[in-house]
């Protein structure tokens, strides 16, 4: 859906990054062979608990905090289920299992 929204392609997506407890886990050929995620698995980056090692980068390092302000002023923030009125359905008929 965020291809869509961004009129781009899946080349152009260099990297497809999963945090959490969910993106550490996940197997990204079995999540793209029933499209839950894009298939290329080679661009999955799993992170791990992200917002722990942002917080943690942030307050040990000066550098690292001025540049997280400065992309989060670029980032938005996109929600499908609203954009889209027919969501439920999307996701459902993309999951192949």
């Amino acid at each position: 859906m965020l291809i869509k929204y961004y009129g781009i392609s899946l080349d152009e997506v260099e990297n497809i990054y999963l945090a959490g407890g969910f993106g550490n886990y996940i197997n990204a050929d079995n999540a793209a062979a029933i499209g839950l995620l894009p298939n290329a698995p080679n661009k999955v980056v799993k992170i791990g608990n992200a917002a722990l090692s942002g917080a943690r980068e942030m307050l040990v390092c000066q550098q690292s905090r001025q540049d997280a302000e400065r992309v989060a002023r670029q980032i938005q923030h996109v929600k499908p289920n609203e954009l889209e009125d027919d969501f439920p359905y999307m996701v459902a008929e993309k999951m192949y299992f």
